[in-house]
């Protein structure tokens, strides 16, 4: 299956996982391996977003009401108004590594990423 995906989209590795948290981990450990050399280890996220029920994920997810009793969370992950390419770029420092989006927030309501915010990120980000 791992060769029959690299084969329909671009090359590179294929990483299993049983739920959207463990797939969200993955990639958070993915970007801070990535960045670790350089020391970059923020990622950016957004408010109303929701990516897991892990102790990371949870901290990358923009609702407090899912990280209490939880605390402290841990660091690096810079929460910011969903859709707003201007809030992303006065976040970004010089510790950034990664910006973890939802194109369609659905626990934080029916939230959908405007797609000039997601070109303009997009283009932005490379």
């Amino acid at each position: 299956m791992a060769k029959e995906l690299i084969y329909l989209s671009f090359p590179g590795k294929v990483f299993f996982a049983n739920s959207g948290a463990e797939a969200n981990e993955g990639a958070i450990k993915l970007a801070r391996k990535f960045g670790s050399s350089a020391g970059k280890y923020e990622i950016i996220t957004f408010e109303n977003a929701f990516h897991g029920r892990t102790l990371a994920t949870l901290a990358a997810t923009g609702q407090k009401k899912y990280q209490n009793g939880f605390c402290p969370m841990p660091e690096g992950f810079i929460q910011v108004k969903f859709n707003d390419i201007a809030a992303v770029k006065q976040a970004i420092t010089d510790k950034t590594i990664a910006v973890m989006l939802e194109l369609i927030q659905g626990e934080g309501g029916v939230n959908i990423a405007e797609h000039d915010f997601v070109l303009v990120l997009r283009k932005f980000m490379r």
